[in-house]
């Protein structure tokens, strides 16, 4: 089982905007692969992303959490992900 939570907090024209917390849960992801987690919007990618992953492996829990800056999701970001063979945009 995989939980993975989105939040966007930032500015937007001067103005300090927050997203929701998006909840999405796998109930199994298979080793080196990847799982659509969900459409961001362009009025979101203008947000600091933060994704948190909560997994369990060999009976212990693991959290990571992956933050993607204003703007630094887009086309001239995207590279080559290893392992799993796509392209995609890494976190910091």
């Amino acid at each position: 089982m995989g939980k993975v939570f989105r939040v966007a907090s930032g500015l937007i024209n001067g103005e300090e905007r927050k997203t929701g917390t998006f909840r999405h849960a796998f109930a199994k992801v298979e080793p080196r692969t990847a799982v659509k987690v969900e459409l961001l919007e362009n009025n979101v990618l203008q947000l600091n992303n933060e994704f948190m992953l909560s997994y369990f492996a060999n009976g212990q829990l693991y959290d990571k959490t992956f933050v993607f800056r204003v703007n630094t999701i887009n086309e001239k970001a995207t590279a080559d992900l290893p392992i799993i063979n796509k392209r995609g945009v890494f976190a910091n």
